[in-house]
């Protein structure tokens, strides 16, 4: 039991009226482990120290991010008051993928995107951290599916995501606590030479960065394309000249290195 309420925002009127009846005319009876859909932006008030906890099930594709805010906050006598602060985690197969704090001078705060197995459960919790103040508080978890985005688990070379020349295939390799990997097999369809390409598009600075290496085999590292770091803003790391026969099979493996989540392009081109 708690003294709060959550109401929907940008949702059909019908289903507006219908959320809020449940939620406004009975508070105390708010579950705590209340499930939420993607895209959605949601509005919370509550009093006190407080822990509201949410669930979510991540998209069929592409990826996702949290964008939060403290859009109000005051004394119980209704009184304005500054320096409100809260502490959003995101949790997934008990691990924390994201402790950031909120405050009620920040505006809206974006998490870094994320990349996970479709229809998996995510928690995501705000932890009110003033005591006898009254908060208000926003949220989305925002998602979005490119063309030719990972998909998870790919975390081995036996579960690969498959790519072919003259496509371009992006992924996320998820930061901070995660140790994330992901592998992409290419099968040449005739024989010939071919690179392979991968580019950092994180918009951070250099210090965002991870690794590539290229694969002979599913367990065979190619000194043509040793494991090498790759930062935001310094371009493409270009393999060697690879020559491969038609239906050989080569492996790129993307592996985390920074603290932060990265994004990235991986491509296969057939050379002279």
């Amino acid at each position: 039991m708690r003294k709060s309420f959550v109401t929907k925002v940008k949702a059909l009127a019908m289903a507006l009226a219908v959320f809020s009846s449940v939620f406004a005319a009975n508070p105390e009876t708010a579950k705590a482990e209340s499930n939420i859909n993607l895209n959605q932006l949601y509005t919370i008030s509550t009093t006190g120290v407080e822990k509201l906890d949410y669930s979510f099930q991540t998209p069929q594709s592409g990826y996702f991010r949290v964008r939060a805010a403290i859009t109000d906050y005051r004394y119980l006598d209704g009184g304005k008051d500054v320096l409100g602060s809260a502490r959003v985690k995101l949790v997934y197969d008990y691990t924390n993928y994201l402790e950031a704090y909120l405050s009620d001078s920040d505006g809206y705060k974006t998490s870094p995107n994320y990349s996970l197995p479709a229809g998996k459960t995510v928690k995501l919790s705000f932890d009110c951290l003033n005591t006898n103040r009254k908060y208000t508080l926003s949220f989305v978890v925002e998602t979005q599916s490119p063309a030719n985005f990972e998909k998870e688990y790919n975390d081995t070379s036996s579960k690969a995501n498959k790519i072919k020349v003259k496509k371009s295939y992006s992924g996320i390799i998820n930061g901070d606590n995660v140790n994330d990997v992901d592998w992409y097999v290419f099968k040449a369809p005739k024989t010939g030479n071919y690179k392979f390409s991968v580019v950092n598009t994180s918009e951070d600075d250099w210090l965002n960065y991870f690794y590539v290496t290229g694969y002979k085999s599913k367990h065979s590292p190619d000194s043509k394309y040793p494991e090498s770091l790759v930062s935001a803003g310094n371009g493409w790391y270009k393999s060697k000249k690879i020559r491969l026969k038609k239906g050989k099979k080569y492996y790129i493996k993307i592996n985390n290195g920074s603290r932060a989540s990265s994004s990235y392009i991986v491509r296969a081109t057939k050379v002279k």
